[in-house]
């Protein structure tokens, strides 16, 4: 048996704090479906500030579920 695992990811740029980004999130619905999703166990976040660019902050989450265990 091949050992299983889940993941998503919400990627957003141009919001200033992270309490507008996840507004932002959880106002759409592919975002919140990410956020809300009950098979990840596991979050990483992370921001990226580019002074070159117009949208200034870039910010990501990366969801995952551990892998299932052969029996």
């Amino acid at each position: 048996m091949v050992a299983t695992s889940s993941s998503g990811e919400n990627i957003a740029a141009g919001a200033m704090t992270p309490a507008e980004v996840t507004q932002g999130w959880l106002d759409s619905p592919a975002h919140c479906e990410n956020i809300m999703d009950s098979r990840f166990s596991e979050i990483g976040m992370s921001f990226a500030v580019n002074l070159s660019s117009s949208e200034l902050v870039y910010w990501t989450q990366v969801f995952a579920a551990p892998h299932s265990r052969p029996r």
